[in-house]
């Protein structure tokens, strides 16, 4: 299902130009209104963890299990797609300049849309991740935790205009967000204050 909506944001985004970010958005509104209605009104689904990651993680928590494993992957993955395959070096360009990247001969539509289509996939597989660790699918789950996933990548020194980044810069930014996110609990501070102290953060970083 995760492919098959970043197909579909690919699409939308580059045949008929709508913007990428009322797009994505627009979707995700619709993708989470359909669960809540397949699940008959936001009733949680409880799966046993062995159901989706078979024995032998119990020795360590699966969300770390899982988070080591990808990051590892990714790294991995980021270095033979994207520093040895033309769609790597594609993608780079296509975030750097999409027009000049169009003028040299690049399919800039059919790349933009497979790059949805692997963040689709992505997606997926970090929603089975989540699943595993707490055993129960909630249409509500995970709420707002697209906004962390941004700060995270902020953090770590990815630029929003595109063109750098890798994903080990990635990772360290989602294990500073949690620091933050535990000292702050740690703290005592109010939850209702911790994401003004998370967004003035985002903001000094991308300032600085």
């Amino acid at each position: 299902m995760g492919i098959v909506l970043g197909w579909v944001n690919g699409t939308l985004i580059t045949r008929i130009r709508i913007n990428p970010f009322v797009t994505t958005l627009g979707t995700m509104l619709m993708v989470r209104s359909l669960v809540e209605v397949y699940s008959g009104g936001g009733k949680p689904i409880t799966l046993p963890t062995d159901d989706l990651w078979g024995a032998g993680v119990e020795q360590l928590p699966v969300r770390a299990d899982a988070h080591l494993d990808h990051s590892g992957g990714g790294a991995e993955s980021r270095r033979r797609c994207c520093d040895s395959t033309r769609f790597g070096y594609y993608c780079f360009a296509l975030g750097g300049n999409e027009r000049a990247s169009w003028q040299a001969g690049i399919n800039t539509d059919r790349i933009k849309c497979l790059t949805y289509v692997v963040a689709g996939a992505a997606a997926g597989l970090a929603g089975w991740s989540f699943l595993s660790r707490v055993s129960q699918a909630e249409p509500t789950a995970a709420t707002g935790y697209e906004l962390d996933v941004i700060a995270a990548v902020i953090i770590g020194g990815t630029p929003l205009g595109g063109g750098t980044g890798n994903v080990f810069s990635s990772f360290v930014g989602v294990l500073t967000l949690a620091v933050i996110n535990n000292l702050l609990t740690f703290l005592n501070v109010d939850p209702s204050l911790q994401k003004m102290f998370k967004g003035a953060i985002i903001v000094g970083r991308w300032g600085g």
